[in-house]
């Protein structure tokens, strides 16, 4: 009997979830930034959405590839959540 749950299809539609979720966060900020009148308290630099936007595209194709089974899931989802950090990381020191 083939397994339909097996650790590379969750892992993978876990990165993926977080990643597209992570895209939208930061496009949606992007977006209210630049063609809406409203107004915060403050904002982050547009250097440090694109560098997220690519973190989070970045983690959408290696999703895929763990969810196909090209690569292998642990060390990439490790890398992953090492990239998403690495980008907070960079956001709390630029904006601080």
């Amino acid at each position: 009997m083939k397994k339909i749950f097996t650790a590379p299809k969750i892992i993978g539609t876990l990165l993926l979830v977080i990643n597209i979720y992570w895209l939208y966060l930061f496009a949606d900020l992007y977006y209210l930034y630049h063609f809406t009148n409203a107004r915060f308290p403050y904002m982050i630099p547009d250097y440090v959405l694109f560098i997220h936007i690519v973190i989070s595209i970045i983690g959408i194709y290696l999703g895929t590839k763990v969810f196909l089974k090209k690569l292998p899931p642990f060390r990439w989802a490790a890398i992953d959540i090492l990239l998403i950090a690495m980008g907070l990381v960079l956001e709390n020191f630029i904006m601080n």
